[in-house]
């Protein structure tokens, strides 16, 4: 699917059919500074296995961790999936891409700001294109 041009063709608004994102659970994080990025990796790689079909070899992944302000409790991840030849057609837009779970939550955390508090921390957030439609549930902490 076609990428959406947005911000005046500075970016590229992605469909989660090409870059699917994947909300993970992962454990808290052992002791010691060293080992704490390679076990998260380790843990979503394992998780993905059982969710995307590509193989390793064939997949790019990115993610962003949100972490818990308590270190013994789950963290989450937001897990981007790409195959690489899905990634090299990208390369070549020269443009950031933007996700539509990125644009949903920053509405749901503007929302929260106006409307000082009075909001709920829980809500569903819904993106339409001429495209796709793309929705969400989304908690702000």
């Amino acid at each position: 699917m076609q990428p959406i041009a947005i911000c005046k063709d500075r970016g590229f608004l992605i469909s989660p059919l090409d870059i699917p994102v994947y909300i993970l659970e992962l454990p808290a994080t052992p002791s010691g500074s060293l080992l704490k990025e390679p076990f998260l990796e380790g843990e979503i790689l394992h998780q993905l296995k059982a969710l995307y079909p590509g193989t390793p070899d064939t997949t790019l992944v990115d993610y962003k961790i949100y972490r818990s302000k308590n270190r013994n409790k789950v963290q989450t991840a937001a897990v981007f999936v790409s195959s690489r030849p899905r990634h090299a057609v990208y390369l070549n837009l020269k443009r950031p891409l933007i996700p539509g779970v990125t644009i949903m939550s920053a509405g749901m955390c503007r929302m929260q700001r106006r409307c000082a508090g009075n909001f709920g921390a829980n809500g569903l957030a819904i993106l339409c294109t001429p495209q796709w439609i793309e929705a969400a549930f989304l908690r702000t902490a």
